[in-house]
């Protein structure tokens, strides 16, 4: 009985020697979890406030893409300058979130700015090249840049759901996973994505039906409207002759 109480005590001893090791190692008491800003705990400290991902620069580099794609598409020459002044601006907005709280309405705002200006450049570059083309505006033209607004304006009004309506974005970057503002914020911005891609693909598509009709009603040689073309030219003229009551006047002629 004597020895089983002495090695009794013996590990007693032994076990207070260790803790006092480890609190020696690591201050005056032990090390305690970090509190996030939401009350949780977690293991990680939350990343720098203020600072734009990758996944924001890659995205703010896509709708730059964009923009000259839609000026390629429109054949008329990008705003150089614009975008560099858009481009510089971001980078600006970048700077001046560093240090900012994560929930502030400043901070908010010079994060969405960017995305703001580049969506609102791709609108005027569509509304511009539209106008300005001798066949006009199509309704698909008018319905792609009123989608680019739309999502323009879906940006700007972030900061004000975030701060004002939907009780801010998380304190932390997993915390904004757990809110209503992302939520209504990504299912937002997936529509906008989903719309303006879709119109996207529908334009090229409507310039290659276009194109394939050109070919098939012109002769390659002379470049005149063929048979096929002129007797469409011909019923068009036909049906709309009652309605402005101009006179048709006919030249049939053969060129050898």
């Amino acid at each position: 009985m004597g020895n089983l109480c002495n090695t009794r005590e013996r590990n007693r001893d032994g076990l207070g020697q260790v803790q006092r090791r480890a609190i020696g190692a690591g201050g005056d008491r032990p090390p305690r979890p970090r509190r996030s800003g939401v009350g949780g705990f977690q293991d990680d400290p939350p990343p720098p406030n203020g600072r734009l991902d990758a996944r924001g620069l890659a995205f703010l580099g896509a709708l730059l893409l964009l923009n000259i794609g839609l000026a390629h598409r429109y054949e008329t020459v990008p705003p150089r300058l614009v975008l560099a002044l858009a481009v510089a601006v971001s980078v600006v907005c970048v700077a001046l979130l560093q240090g900012m709280p994560r929930g502030s309405f400043l901070r908010n705002f010079l994060y969405q700015g960017p995305f703001f200006l580049m969506q609102a450049i791709g609108m005027f570059i569509v509304l511009r090249a539209s106008a300005t083309r001798p066949a006009g505006r199509h309704r698909i033209d008018a319905l792609l840049a009123s989608f680019l607004g739309l999502s323009a304006l879906h940006y700007l009004s972030k900061p004000f759901l975030a701060v004002m309506m939907l009780h801010g974005n998380g304190g932390t970057p997993q915390d904004y996973l757990s809110t209503t503002y992302a939520m209504v914020s990504q299912t937002m911005g997936a529509v906008f994505v989903v719309a303006t891609a879709l119109l996207l693909l529908a334009t090229l598509i409507l310039d290659m039906v276009r194109d394939i009709t050109a070919r098939s009603e012109t002769d390659s040689l002379s470049g005149l409207l063929n048979r096929r073309g002129f007797e469409e030219r011909l019923a068009d003229l036909v049906e709309r002759r009652p309605l402005d009551g101009m006179p048709i006047s006919l030249v049939i002629f053969d060129l050898d």
